[in-house]
């Protein structure tokens, strides 16, 4: 299944500053493929956070009493989360290194998947899934951390093999998901993600630099951060109650106004800003934004059918196909997850 985090951590890696290290303190052979191995795991993580839950909506909604619709908060505030963090983090790492952010990233996901085993209610199952999605970051930073310790003829090759983790473990994890949700119920999903996590963060602790990187100048941009944070959090609950509502409805329009002012306020900040969390005035470009506006709109339509309306209607008894869990995931989320492997 896809998943934004390319996308959103592209911005991310782009503020990292370029660390350029000698070709003798670059790692090769065993270490770049335990390097590349652990990354992995840390990405993996993240994955399986989006598609073995994916098939589990109409469960997590039935287990708490509510209608199939009230599972949508589940999935959209942990991509929500993801796209802060990528760009956040991303540029943190800058000032408190890549093993440290990797460590901070994984332990907050590894809090939220604790939250969404033990959640008794609804919303506090979304709060948890709002702090894994900040695992998302976890793609910026292996980005970063392999463009600084790989060689550049190694390094084409592993973004590939981290990109491809994008689209899921071929299929499998949506297929597994779906069948342990139907049987074991959606809890045991987390479990498994929790145990991932763990590993990860044990290798990642071993394995990956520690320390801040050499080169890096000025200071973390909170202010940019912030104000980027509210326009996306704006820009979600925009979309959310205009498709639900009506785009003409007060509500609606509200927050598109306060939408459009956010972001006024963003690039306001980031324009003054000496070392900006992102550059604004690149965005001008016409090599620059028509690649963003492009991956945002394609992967809004896909991530809107994919990750929540063909799950619950395959699922659903009555206006839909009324599959199980497992044959949904196996008819129509596993067939789009190998695509991106073979793109990368």
């Amino acid at each position: 299944m896809n998943t934004p985090t390319p996308a959103a951590a592209a911005p991310a890696a782009e503020a990292g500053s370029a660390v350029v290290l000698p070709d003798e303190a670059k790692f090769a052979g065993r270490r770049a493929a335990l390097l590349i191995s652990t990354l992995l795991l840390g990405v993996l993580s993240f994955q399986l956070n989006a598609s073995m839950v994916t098939p589990a909506l109409p469960q997590i909604a039935a287990e708490f009493g509510q209608g199939a619709d009230s599972a949508a908060p589940v999935q959209s505030m942990f991509f929500l989360a993801g796209a802060i963090a990528g760009p956040v983090i991303g540029r943190w790492s800058d000032f408190i290194g890549r093993r440290a952010a990797l460590l901070l990233v994984l332990g907050i996901m590894g809090a939220g998947t604790v939250l969404c085993i033990i959640a008794p209610t609804l919303p506090l199952l979304v709060t948890g899934r709002f702090l894994q999605g900040v695992s998302s970051a976890v793609f910026a930073l292996a980005y970063i951390v392999l463009s600084e310790n790989l060689h550049a003829k190694v390094f084409g090759t592993s973004v590939g093999i981290i990109a491809a983790i994008n689209g899921g473990v071929g299929g499998v994890d949506g297929y597994v998901g779906g069948l342990m949700a139907e049987t074991l119920g959606f809890r045991p999903n987390f479990v498994v993600v929790l145990v991932l996590t763990a590993v990860a963060a044990l290798c990642i602790f071993r394995l990956v630099p520690a320390g801040r990187p050499g080169g890096v100048r000025g200071a973390m941009d909170w202010w940019g951060a912030g104000s980027l944070s509210l326009f996306l959090v704006f820009l979600t609950y925009f979309v959310s109650d205009g498709s639900a509502a009506g785009w003409t409805s007060p509500t609606a329009l509200a927050l598109l106004a306060v939408t459009v002012l956010s972001f006024a306020g963003f690039w306001f900040i980031e324009k003054r800003r000496s070392h900006p969390l992102i550059a604004v005035h690149q965005l001008r470009s016409r090599q620059v934004w028509p690649v963003i506006a492009t991956t945002v709109l394609t992967l809004a339509g896909i991530f809107a059918v994919i990750n929540f309306t063909v799950v619950l209607l395959s699922q659903d008894s009555d206006g839909g196909f009324g599959l199980s869990a497992s044959i949904s995931a196996l008819l129509f989320i596993t067939p789009a997850q190998p695509q991106p492997a073979q793109a990368a």
